[in-house]
């Protein structure tokens, strides 16, 4: 299993070019935090991949529908970390996917006096 890397700073990249030239930056670049996150996720899914694989490829249809430069990206994204495109589809789709899984993923609170609503990720 993987080592989480610190996650005491934000870092931040600076992309620029079309979808593909972007995603292939930050895949190359984020490779290790991608693979910890893609080994994270295929746990949580517990689904068998030709499941999630169909699950995935539904939700990159509906992406590269919605914005075909997005689905570069993201195709970008999984060439430059060595990733099948079909996993970081599955990663941007993660609450979707879950929420099909049955997985009860964030929690949510409200102060009504305070008028302060919050929610995570559990």
């Amino acid at each position: 299993m993987l080592s989480m890397p610190s996650i005491e700073t934000f870092p931040e990249l600076l992309l620029k070019g079309d979808g593909r030239t972007r995603g292939l930056a930050h895949g190359e670049h984020f490779r290790q935090r991608i693979e910890c996150t893609v080994d994270f996720y295929l746990r949580l899914f517990a689904l068998p991949e030709v499941q999630l694989k169909e699950q995935a490829r539904y939700y990159a249809n509906v992406i590269r529908r919605f914005n075909a430069d997005y689905a570069d990206e993201i195709e970008g994204i999984a060439l430059g970390a060595g990733f099948e495109p079909w996993l970081i589809y599955a990663l941007n789709s993660r609450s979707e996917i879950l929420n099909n899984c049955g997985v009860p993923e964030c929690t949510a609170a409200i102060n009504t006096r305070e008028s302060l609503l919050c929610q995570n990720w559990d």
